[in-house]
């Protein structure tokens, strides 16, 4: 399994996404039940994140194609 490092940073992009408005992005969603496939909401991607436990949780979407780039950094551990 791979850990992220103390301040290092997580990059997840995806080629589509629930409540995109691009096409891939709308059969995605339509066929969802079927393919076990589980899309989030922009809204999910940032929560998913900071649920893990990483900060200064950066998005940047394109709703037209469909696309999302989740960035969040690992928080530091204190020293003893």
């Amino acid at each position: 399994m791979k850990v992220t490092s103390p301040d290092g940073q997580l990059i997840i992009i995806a080629e589509v996404f629930k409540g995109a408005h691009a096409i891939a992005s709308r059969l995605a969603e339509h066929y969802v039940g079927r393919t076990g496939m589980t899309l989030l909401s922009a809204e999910e991607h940032r929560q998913f994140f900071t649920g893990a436990g990483y900060l200064d949780v950066q998005l940047t979407v394109d709703d037209h194609k469909g696309w999302i780039c989740t960035i969040g950094r690992k928080p530091s551990t204190p020293k003893a």
